[in-house]
């Protein structure tokens, strides 16, 4: 007769196999870069965020207060370098966010419409790894242009656009959305000077009301550039 050996010997045998086999598998998956061709990154990601800061004001044009919209959403991001842009992004809740980038030294800018550009106070360097920026790029607006009362009401009044032109010159009033979007020209007229007074009832140029939320007043002139932040509710 012949003796077989007890089963659970074999079984013993080949699980000390298979945990070896585990063991390697999990130094290859965790701690084994350094001994094996894993990918090298080469493409990262800037990550920042945008705020707004404008004036709340009444009926009469007196600022009540200043306010800070800490996380908007649509505004137009830019991503250039040597002069060029190179990308674009929207922020969602105040973060913007550019992907895929080779190494190299980029610029985060916005813009209120065709005249102002606001820009982070240092280039970002991209080397090897993604990047966070702490620095948060603020829109503010700029003085010589107000929008009052605001925020206002859509529905139940209007928005006067107080500004001084100290020479005759044709101006343009337009009001843009965050992505920089042209959705109403308010005044295209040569020949305006001193004070003025102009209005926007939150509509569009196709007479339809804009959704609610933040939108640039932008003033155009020989040699005048001046922009407002206005809350249409």
């Amino acid at each position: 007769m012949t003796l077989r050996e007890p089963m659970h010997g074999n079984l013993g045998h080949r699980g000390i196999v298979v945990a070896l086999l585990v063991a390697v598998f999990l130094m290859l998956q965790v701690g084994g870069c350094e001994n094996c061709s894993c990918p090298e990154q080469t493409e990262f990601s800037i990550t920042g965020y945008v705020r707004l800061t404008g004036s709340i004001r009444n009926q009469w044009g007196t600022v009540l207060r200043d306010t800070t919209v800490h996380d908007p959403s649509g505004v137009a991001v830019y991503l250039a370098t040597e002069g060029v842009v190179v990308d674009a992004a929207v922020t969602v809740g105040g973060q913007y966010r550019f992907q895929g980038l080779l190494p190299g030294t980029y610029y985060v800018v916005a813009s209120v419409g065709p005249i102002a550009a606001f820009e982070l106070p240092a280039p970002v360097e991209v080397v090897d790894r993604d990047i966070a920026i702490r620095d948060t790029l603020e829109l503010h607006p700029a003085i010589g242009l107000s929008a009052s009362p605001n925020p206002f009401s859509r529905f139940l009044g209007e928005a006067a656009l107080t500004y001084w032109i100290d020479m005759p010159t044709y101006v343009t009033i337009t009001i843009h959305d965050l992505r920089n979007r042209r959705v109403r020209t308010i005044v295209a007229q040569e020949g305006r000077n001193g004070p003025n007074v102009d209005v926007w009832s939150g509509q569009d140029d196709y007479g339809e009301f804009v959704p609610p939320g933040a939108y640039w007043v932008i003033l155009r002139g020989r040699e005048v550039n001046r922009w407002d932040l206005i809350f249409a509710e």
